[in-house]
């Protein structure tokens, strides 16, 4: 049996994306003397930098592409903010994704494993997230399983920057026979 999940890509950031983007206005006053004459115009700019809107990637995995029914699977998410080709390719210029909610719905053909969602940052040790609606990151509901990692900067899992600042969710299941 394979399941349809076993490698989902996300979406990456668009080639020749500007992160920065400068946006100035100027202002002219044009004016007369008493006689009529026409003066020099007196201008004015002012500008601000607008920061782009971040795009993460996902990578998702599965241990075994292949299983059996009755095998235990692990699924692994890797969520990362890949630098945007701007100039020069600054780490973490740009704007940070804050409120990430990652959900999954289990496959049919999958029993979720109760208690096996855990979420790894920065490169830490996974801890393990309890199944109920409470206090930590994550929660499993009506074959639904929800986690909210922290923010992430751009260049976060960037072999150019910090590769070690990525989210890593897992979580495991067993092969049904549905």
């Amino acid at each position: 049996m394979t399941l349809a999940t076993a490698a989902v890509i996300g979406v990456l950031s668009p080639q020749g994306a500007q992160a920065i983007i400068t946006v100035t206005n100027q202002g002219d006053v044009d004016y007369e003397n008493e006689a009529g004459n026409a003066q020099p115009t007196v201008s004015d700019t002012a500008g601000f930098n607008r920061k782009s809107n971040p795009v993460l990637s996902v990578v998702k995995t599965v241990d075994n592409p292949t299983p059996a029914i009755g095998d235990t699977v692990t699924y692994t998410i890797t969520i990362t903010y890949p630098r945007i080709a701007d100039v020069p390719l600054v780490c973490g210029d740009d704007s940070a994704a804050q409120n990430i909610v990652f959900t999954d719905v289990i496959p049919t053909q999958v029993t979720y494993t109760a208690g096996t969602v855990t979420l790894a940052e920065n490169g830490g040790a996974p801890v393990t997230l309890t199944d109920a609606a409470d206090a930590d990151a994550g929660e499993v509901v009506a074959g639904t399983i929800t986690v909210r990692p922290s923010d992430l900067a751009e260049g976060d899992g960037d072999a150019a920057c910090t590769p070690a600042n990525t989210r890593v969710i897992t979580f495991q299941g067993v092969v049904n026979g549905s």
